[in-house]
């Protein structure tokens, strides 16, 4: 690892031990799992099937398995492909996922240019000002017009999550004090029907 990947991955780790503590100090919460450090294609898909076995084996509603898998796909991919690279090319991000009684929280990360910031506080300002039948049309309008955002891809994985979860998606940008550089986290609650 090179000095300047170990320069931002201790400035990150901070910042999300940060996050984790306050995102975990929720009453009578308990955390499925936590992970912060690289991503890879094989880390999203262990991370979501692991999710997944664990809510299918505390017998937790098929509806909500079904809604937290799709949230954990989108947000993770998010990471993957659109969380900013370090030297290595390499994406750093976490992921953390609570229950709260039935109900569940589910917090990503990954640090971002203030070119990314820009854009994401447009575009997820824009998706919580909208109810939920009208994110629906709306993701049904981008689908049709093939909207694409300034990383290339179709802007439907926010819309998605808004759509899963039924929440608004809740985000900080925090400053990592490194190159102009933000730790971007966002997070939802999945709540049953």
């Amino acid at each position: 690892m090179s000095s300047e990947n170990s320069e931002i991955s201790t400035v990150i780790k901070n910042t999300y031990q940060d996050i984790y503590d306050t995102f975990c100090s929720a009453p009578d919460s308990s955390v499925i799992i936590a992970h912060f450090g690289r991503f890879s294609q094989d880390l999203v898909n262990s991370i979501s099937e692991g999710v997944e076995n664990i809510l299918i084996s505390n017998d937790v509603k098929k509806n909500m398995i079904k809604r937290m898998f799709s949230v954990l796909i989108e947000g993770l991919q998010n990471i993957r492909i659109h969380g900013g690279s370090d030297a290595d090319d390499q994406q750093i991000g976490h992921v953390i996922v609570l229950r709260m009684g039935a109900d569940y929280r589910v917090s990503f990360g990954s640090y971002a240019s203030d070119e990314d910031r820009s854009f994401l506080t447009k575009h997820l300002d824009n998706i919580n000002e909208k109810s939920l039948e009208e994110v629906k049309a709306f993701y049904l309008d981008v689908l049709s017009k093939g909207f694409l955002s300034n990383k290339g891809g179709a802007g439907l994985g926010f819309i998605t999550i808004a759509l899963k979860s039924k929440s608004a998606i809740y985000y900080a940008f925090h400053p990592i004090d490194y190159k102009d550089l933000y730790y971007f986290e966002f997070s939802v609650e999945l709540n049953l029907d």
